[in-house]
């Protein structure tokens, strides 16, 4: 981020009222402040990113053409470990929940990244019926967690 982004960046947290301006503190003062948090932030957005700054990379040349750094796919750093043991980990979630149906259901949707007003639509319960199946299933978990930490 150069000096006049970050100055910039500065002036439109402060005119939006992102940033507070106290009456009483000169000018130079709150804009120093507001500058020097959005500089700290920003470095420790690069810093804690999945991206390492401090690494050059070449440009990816495929038949002659070079490759727009955007268009560039990721890399997935799932080992096939890590797949071995979430796979098993959700095996033994839904072995636990086995004589329950609703809880079953319920932990289907919930495997599949369908929470909240979705679940409870798709499954056609009411408000009440599925804070009994989600409470439900919230003990089966914690349960299964005292059981892997052996309390």
């Amino acid at each position: 981020m150069t000096a006049d982004d970050l100055l910039q960046e500065a002036m439109t947290k402060l005119l939006e009222g992102e940033r507070g301006w106290p009456a009483h503190v000169s000018h130079l003062k709150v804009l120093d402040s507001v500058m020097h948090s959005i500089a700290s932030n920003e470095r420790k957005r690069i810093k804690n990113g999945p991206i390492d700054q401090a690494i050059e990379v070449d440009p990816l040349v495929i038949e002659g053409e070079p490759i727009n750094p955007s268009s560039v796919p990721s890399v997935t750093r799932l080992t096939a470990e890590d797949l071995a043991s979430g796979k098993e980990q959700l095996a033994l979630v839904f072995d636990a929940v086995a004589d329950d149906e609703e809880v079953g259901l319920l932990t289907m949707l919930w495997a599949e990244g369908v929470r909240g007003e979705e679940a409870r639509n798709e499954l056609g319960w009411d408000a009440k019926k599925y804070d009994a199946v989600r409470n439900r299933l919230t003990r089966r978990l914690e349960k299964l967690e005292l059981n892997r930490s052996g309390k």
